[in-house]
C-alpha cells in the first residue's frame, strides 16, 4: 500500500508546485521535476533500488507525468476531462488492488519513522502513516484539479462561478483535510458539522442573484462540494 501512498504524495507535491488556473509551461515542468525528485528519494531512502521496485517507481513517474499533461490539456486546451480522471482512478485502483504484491518502502524511511517520539504516532504502522501522509498531500492541490475537471464535465466551469462564490480553492482543501482527519480518527460523523456549516455560510451568496444565475451557482456549489467531500471519503478505506 505504500507505493499507492508514494503516488498520492507525488501527485500532491507536483500539483502544489504547478497548480494555478493561469499557470504556464514553466510551472508544469517544475511540478513534473518535483514528482521525479520525490520518486528518486523514495528509491534511495526506501530501499527500492533493488529488484523490480525501481521499475515500479518509474511507472509511477510515468503515471504522474500523464496526469500532469492530460489535466493541463483538459483545463487549458479543452481536451477530454475523462482522460486525466480515468488515469487517476485507474491508476489508484490498480495500485490498491495489487498492494499485497508490490514492494513496500523500508530502509532509512522505516528507521526514521521508528525513531519518532510522537505520542500520536504510537501504534500506527509505517504503511498506514505513509497512506495518511500521501492522502493529505493529495487532498490539497490535486483534489482541486479533480474538482475543476468534474465541474467542466458537468457543464459548470469553475471560471463562471468562482468569482461569485469566492474562496473555494482555499476552503476546499481545508474542508477535505478536516473530513479526512476526522475519518482517520474514527469521528466521521462529526464531519457532518463541516458540511452543514458550509451550506449555511454559502446560502446567502447562492440567493444573492436572481433567475437562472441562482441555478448555475447552486449546481456549481453542489457538484463542486460533493466531489470535494467524496474525494476525502474515498481515501479513508485505504487508511
Amino acid at each position: 500500500m505504500t507505493l499507492l501512498a508514494l503516488w498520492l504524495a507525488m501527485l500532491g507535491l507536483a500539483d502544489l508546485v504547478r497548480w494555478r488556473s493561469d499557470a504556464g509551461l514553466l510551472r508544469q515542468v517544475l511540478g513534473g521535476l518535483v514528482a521525479v525528485v520525490s520518486a528518486v528519494l523514495a528509491v534511495l531512502l526506501g530501499d527500492l533500488s533493488a529488484g523490480p521496485a525501481g521499475g515500479v517507481v518509474l511507472g509511477l513517474t510515468a503515471l504522474t507525468a500523464g496526469w500532469l499533461v492530460s489535466s493541463w490539456w483538459a483545463l487549458h486546451a479543452r481536451g477530454p476531462a475523462w482522460l486525466p480522471l480515468g488515469l487517476l482512478g485507474g491508476g489508484g485502483l490498480v495500485l490498491a488492488a495489487s498492494s499485497g504484491r508490490t514492494p513496500d518502502l523500508r530502509g532509512e524511511l522505516l528507521g526514521w519513522y521508528d525513531g519518532l517520539e510522537v505520542p500520536a504516532a504510537a501504534g500506527v504502522g509505517f504503511d498506514r502513516f505513509a497512506v495518511i501522509a500521501g492522502g493529505l498531500l493529495f487532498l490539497q492541490a490535486t483534489a482541486n484539479v479533480v474538482v475543476r475537471l468534474v465541474l467542466d464535465s458537468a457543464g459548470s466551469p469553475a471560471e463562471d462561478s468562482e468569482s461569485t462564490l469566492k474562496g473555494g480553492r482555499i476552503l476546499g482543501p481545508m474542508e477535505r483535510t478536516f473530513i479526512f482527519a476526522l475519518g482517520v480518527a474514527g469521528e466521521l460523523t462529526a464531519a457532518s458539522i463541516i458540511v452543514a456549516a458550509k451550506g449555511l455560510l454559502r446560502f446567502p451568496e447562492l440567493q444573492r442573484d436572481k433567475g437562472s444565475r441562482v441555478d448555475a451557482l447552486t449546481e456549481y456549489f453542489l457538484v463542486g462540494s460533493l466531489t470535494s467531500w467524496l474525494l476525502a471519503v474515498l481515501l479513508l478505506p485505504l487508511t
